[in-house]
């Protein structure tokens, strides 16, 4: 299986690339999906996804590998990976969001998850750049229910466990958001970082779409 990620890792680094040469705009969470789908395509592997589909929980599968993604896309700082996550307004208690959260909500082995890390241009730095980060994270890395919880003016926040704290939001349709600490990810042993990939100012939006057509 590692040989697999590895070669998943490199495809999807170099998609991300291209993209991001060809066009500057951020990449959008159905674009993001349709990477991720297309590099598996590439591999040999026939990947199930609802394209445009809005329900909670997997995006992704790969059945041939028993593997399901929730697709996300990341804020990362120098300390935290920040990930929005389910919407629960049709539970009524915390109890039953943090039940689903753990439970019937996870219906995925890993959190696919590409992080964008904007690094301004400065009188030190005068181009900017913009560094791509890929992971998969396994799903039980994040748990809601072994934290402890309180109320907040937005909804509710846990505490830390293990690198790792959950809020609510109310204003937000109740939705979940969680955040990893930087520790946490690099010295898991069950975190796969698949790639980092920092490219300048200059060459986003920059291929020659001549040579392309």
């Amino acid at each position: 299986m590692s040989d697999i990620i590895d070669k998943f890792g490199k495809a999807f680094e170099q998609r991300i690339y291209d993209y991001a040469r060809c066009f500057s705009v951020k990449i959008t969470d159905l674009t993001l999906e349709e990477l991720i789908v297309q590099t598996w395509k590439s591999l040999g592997y026939n990947p199930d996804w609802d394209a445009g589909g809005h329900g909670p929980g997997k995006d992704i599968g790969v059945p041939e590998l028993c593997l399901g993604f929730s697709v996300k896309s990341g804020k990362e700082n120098s300390k935290r990976l920040t990930i929005s996550s389910f919407r629960t307004t049709r539970f009524v208690t915390l109890q039953e969001k943090l039940e689903y959260f753990d439970g019937a909500g996870k219906n995925y082995t890993h959190y696919l998850v590409l992080s964008r890390l904007e690094k301004k241009a400065c009188k030190s730095r005068p181009i900017g750049s913009t560094i791509y980060t890929a992971r998969m994270i396994p799903a039980d890395v994040v748990v809601a229910g072994d934290k402890e919880w309180h109320n907040t003016p937005s909804g509710w926040a846990s505490n830390t466990v293990d690198g790792v704290r959950l809020k609510i939001q109310k204003k937000m349709s109740h939705q979940f958001w969680f955040d990893i600490e930087k520790d946490t990810l690099d010295n898991h042993p069950d975190v796969i970082h698949l790639f980092s990939r920092e490219i300048s100012d200059n060459e986003l939006g920059s291929c020659d779409w001549k040579r392309v057509a």
